[in-house]
């Protein structure tokens, strides 16, 4: 009887469930990166855009042209920043 007349409750319902979408894909982009070897190799690799075969040189310039646009200096965030850098960590130190 609370909301007859202000707001409709199916109105919150869906503002809700639009609030949801479209919070939850970036909550889970900030997952810590995997401990296997592996699984962290190829997640940064998602996170660079790099291919298997990318060599050191591409990986570098994957890194630079992302941090550009996730840099904290440029509008970006801070964990977006650390994690384009422990992906490119996680290649170069696997391509030694």
């Amino acid at each position: 009887m609370l909301w007859r007349g202000w707001i409709e409750p199916s109105l919150i319902l869906a503002a809700l469930a639009a609030v949801a979408w479209f919070i939850s894909p970036r909550l889970l982009s900030r997952a810590p990166l995997s401990v296997s070897p592996r699984s962290a190799e190829a997640e940064a690799r998602v996170i660079l855009g790099v291919g298997l075969a990318a060599t050191p040189a591409e990986i570098r310039a994957a890194y630079r042209r992302k941090i550009a646009e996730a840099h904290p200096d440029r509008g970006g965030s801070h964990e977006r920043a650390a994690r384009l850098t422990t992906a490119r960590d996680t290649l170069l130190k696997a391509r030694r």
